[in-house]
This record gives C-alpha cells, sequence and structure tokens, in this order.
C-alpha cells in the first residue's frame, strides 16, 4: 500500500525530513519557523504579516516547501 501511495505523490513532508529550526512554508500562514515536531503535526511561529510572532499548529501536509534549512 505504501508503494501505491509514494506512486500517487506520496507524502512529501514528515518528521524524517522536517526539522526545528527549518524555515518552512505553511498553507494560509506563509514563512514558519518550526519550533517542535510530533508524529503529525509541526508546531510554528509565524515569520512575516501581521500575525507576525503568533504561532500554532499544523500538519505536515499543510506545509508546502521548506525555504530554509536550520
Amino acid at each position: 500500500m505504501e508503494d501505491h501511495l509514494n506512486a500517487l505523490g506520496g507524502v512529501e513532508f514528515s518528521k524524517s525530513n522536517i526539522k526545528k529550526g527549518y524555515i518552512v512554508e505553511v498553507q494560509r500562514r506563509g514563512s514558519c519557523e518550526v519550533m517542535s515536531t510530533g508524529p503529525q503535526n509541526i508546531t510554528y511561529k509565524i515569520l512575516t504579516g501581521g500575525a507576525a510572532g503568533l504561532g500554532g499548529k499544523a500538519p505536515y501536509a499543510a506545509i508546502t516547501k521548506i525555504i530554509k534549512e536550520a
């Protein structure tokens, strides 16, 4: 089953390739710093815009790209 999921594009981001300190693009949040990683979600701090400094949690699927690795 995992091979079929990977053939469809698979899971692009997970705990294995996202680490604390990375700067990532999160859907509807913009540039965010990863504060911690869990089995299904990341905790982040928003770096830009009116909500800069605030944080939250998001699933790995909400990450659109890695901007900068730690």
